[in-house]
């Protein structure tokens, strides 16, 4: 633990010059992560990696400042106040852990917008279809994965047990039964609805409840559990829950 008296027993030259060296760390890391983000933003997005290099450049810029901040209070705490040091290495590897998802998440954007705007229009319209239905599911499937990881990683950086985090969490999806119950549900009625090819992205249709109410409009995106509608009467985007749907008539597929 620190104390006054340790401070004052320091070697007054090292501490200074350790306190310049994170100042002009913090410095140079800011100055050049803002300008590859500022020069990020400034490609044209001829090809995947560009557009990859223009979605996360806000998030380049971010990670300059969380690196930067971290030189400032890090560096001079180095040789004295080792607590403080271990403290902030964890809390620098949570962040590196969290800014790499960040990263990995907009190249999934990138690569799902890069192959909408790429799909092959030899195909037959169905295909075509098809391929703007799949594309933000796969997108969709790794998200998913990519924030168990995340979760997983950043676990294992804290020093928690993940294989007794996840026995406890086995049994809160026991308790939450009902819950998992719906989820599970949701996710196999958009399996069906998927690759049975039952609507596609575009497709005009009428979703009809069980309870007899309708909802109809144009098909905008399909995920595992949400099929997402825009009503063209209210102009507005509707969710739905794959598995409240009862039926549907297709109107223009």
């Amino acid at each position: 633990m620190f104390q006054l008296q340790d401070f004052l027993s320091f070697d007054k030259v090292t501490l200074v010059l350790q306190i310049f060296a994170g100042v002009g760390a913090f410095v140079f890391i800011r100055v050049l992560t803002k300008k590859i983000g500022n020069r990020f933003e400034k490609l044209q997005p001829n090809n995947l990696v560009l557009a990859w290099f223009v979605e996360i450049a806000s998030d380049i810029r971010n990670l300059g400042r969380g690196l930067a901040f971290y030189a400032l209070v890090a560096l001079p705490s180095w040789l004295h106040w080792e607590n403080v040091h271990g403290l902030l290495l964890v809390g620098l590897k949570s962040y590196l852990v969290l800014i790499s998802c960040v990263f990995l998440i907009a190249f999934l954007n990138a690569w799902e917008a890069w192959r909408l705007s790429h799909i092959n229009q030899e195909i037959s319209p169905k295909d075509i279809q098809f391929a703007k239905t799949l594309y933000p599911i796969l997108t969709n499937t790794g998200k998913y994965a990519i924030y168990t990881l995340g979760i997983v990683t950043m676990f294992s950086v804290w020093g928690v047990n993940v294989g007794a985090f996840l026995g406890a969490g086995a049994i809160v999806a026991l308790v939450l039964g009902i819950g998992g119950n719906l989820l599970i549900s949701d996710f196999l009625s958009g399996l069906l609805i998927i690759f049975e090819r039952l609507y596609y992205a575009d497709s005009e249709i009428e979703i009809i409840y069980a309870d007899g109410k309708t909802i109809a409009g144009k098909v905008v995106k399909i995920t595992w559990r949400i099929t997402f509608i825009y009503e063209t009467h209210t102009g507005a985007v509707v969710a739905v829950s794959n598995r409240l749907i009862d039926r549907v008539r297709i109107i223009k597929k």
